[in-house]
């Protein structure tokens, strides 16, 4: 075995091998970092959310997200999948190529807006009165740290709708945008801690209607990447980033670790059943066979034996036929799923690498 070595021969391109947490792996074949992936369900299901409330949500464009049900995010296969992860590429490496997370897949998967204004602008502010006009409450001293305001502190804010008919509209939109921060700060824009939401993005809920002209597909992509990349490092002990879209693309390309799920007929998707799909792994299912106790090192293998066929490279052309009509601007999808552009999220910007995973697009 001395002839072999860990990592690239060539190190012109993946030149971070030395802090890649394949290093470590090599080292000791049974080696297991338990990276905790943060992800925290939404506090209100569905079912129990104001329909005025929900009505405000969707028209800022997150309405998809709001129709997943819980999913639990298995975080052994999180940390398998992030140590193929190369933070140089922005691709998975497995042994028949490459592959990666695409503005295809988050908008398939999450059904979030991938096309529109960047999400970008001020992150500082005045947040007590500006809590105060759009949250309808301000934080106290201790829920908020700098710019950043606790998910517990938000947690008490959609708690107290009046029950009455007549509700102020604005009262409705503060209550709104409570759930749509809750929404980021638990699902899609996840801190490695967990615990806070960088009151940023508040300031782009100020107009709901208008939210929805933002890229927040992009946004979630981009800080996904980061969160990726910074998990790579063999000190990380958490990771943020949106875990529902990582899971979910998995479960969808690589069947080998993906559970079963009910089939779901064409006209049912057709009426917006199973969509968006990441929906689709909170119906009843199967677990896989995969225990528990070794689950990582299980998976592990299993990646290590895909064969060329076991990787589904072009698992949408169903879907994407299916919920054309359930997509608005359809017309222009296109030409953004194939871009080769810049991710951004304010100081967050990353590339969006389709040249590097030209099999996903057939």
């Amino acid at each position: 075995m001395d002839f072999l070595q860990s990592g690239p021969v060539d190190t012109s391109l993946l030149c971070h091998q030395e802090e890649h947490i394949s290093n470590e792996i090599w080292k000791h074949d049974d080696y297991v970092r338990m990276l905790r992936a943060r992800h925290r369900w939404h506090v209100v299901t569905l079912d129990l959310l104001d329909h005025r409330v929900k009505d405000e949500i969707v028209k800022a464009g997150f309405g998809p997200i709001i129709s997943i049900n819980d999913v639990t995010i298995d975080q052994q296969l999180v940390n398998a999948l992030v140590e193929r992860w190369r933070r140089e590429t922005h691709t998975f490496h497995f042994p028949y190529g490459e592959a990666t997370i695409t503005l295809q897949d988050v908008l398939l998967q999450l059904g979030l807006p991938i096309d529109g204004d960047a999400v970008t602008g001020s992150s500082s502010n005045e947040w007590g009165p500006t809590c105060l006009r759009l949250l309808g409450d301000s934080p106290p001293f201790n829920q908020l740290k700098g710019s950043m305001v606790k998910l517990t502190w938000l947690e008490t804010l959609i708690q107290k709708l009046p029950s009455t008919n007549y509700v102020p509209q604005s009262v409705i939109e503060q209550h709104a945008r409570a759930h749509i921060m809750l929404l980021m700060g638990n699902i899609l824009f996840v801190e490695s801690s967990g615990q806070s939401i960088h009151l940023m993005y508040l300031l782009l809920l100020d107009n709901l209607p208008a939210a929805k002209n933002y890229s927040w597909g992009a946004a979630v992509l981009a800080c996904l990447y980061s969160a990726l990349d910074r998990a790579t490092n063999p000190n990380q002990r958490n990771i943020g980033g949106c875990m529902l879209l990582l899971q979910s693309w998995a479960y969808s390309r690589l069947q080998c670790i993906a559970p079963t799920i009910n089939s779901i007929f064409v006209n049912r998707v057709e009426q917006g059943v199973g969509f968006p799909l990441a929906q689709r792994w909170s119906c009843p299912k199967k677990s896989t066979t995969i225990p528990i106790h070794s689950a990582t090192n299980v998976i592990r293998k299993k990646f290590d034996g895909l064969g060329i066929d076991d990787f589904k490279w072009t698992p949408y052309p169903y879907e994407e036929l299916n919920i054309r009509g359930l997509i608005d601007h359809v017309d222009i999808l296109p030409n953004v799923i194939y871009a080769m552009v810049p991710l951004i999220c304010f100081s967050t910007v990353q590339w969006h690498p389709l040249d590097r995973v030209k099999r996903q697009f057939g």
